[in-house]
């Protein structure tokens, strides 16, 4: 399983639709957690984050996309077991990095923002 993982990781990158690199890479980090592998878990959701970041856009669709992952990679990191202090706030601080960005100030992008931080209050209050 391990193999797998690495070989998801490995080539889920040279797809060329964004889209589908971060919904590939989320369910390769859903099966190695299932299979008790966090480590990659913790690496796979890094890397989603990691391409959230490279390809900024002002196009709304794209904030609206880029908040709804982040809300559900902050679901999905409740039950990942781990240690607060190590990855839960450097994967946290890049989502939080992620959308402290200029083009998140419009109307819509505000309201985003917010809730994403509400979001993140009640990741860390579980």
């Amino acid at each position: 399983m391990k193999a797998c993982i690495a070989y998801a990781h490995i080539t889920i990158p040279t797809l060329e639709s964004i889209t589908k690199q971060i919904n590939l890479q989320f369910l390769a980090a859903q099966v190695a957690l299932m299979n008790g592998l966090i480590g990659e878990t913790e690496s796979l959701i890094g890397m989603i984050i990691e391409i959230l970041g490279n390809n900024h856009k002002d196009e709304l669709s794209h904030l609206m996309y880029v908040s709804e992952c982040i809300n559900r990679f902050l679901g999905f990191m409740v039950v990942v077991p781990s240690n607060p202090e190590d990855s839960y706030f450097i994967l946290v601080d890049g989502m939080l990095s992620l959308i402290s960005d200029e083009t998140w100030t419009s109307d819509l992008g505000y309201k985003l923002r917010c809730e994403i931080y509400i979001n993140v209050v009640r990741f860390l209050a579980s």
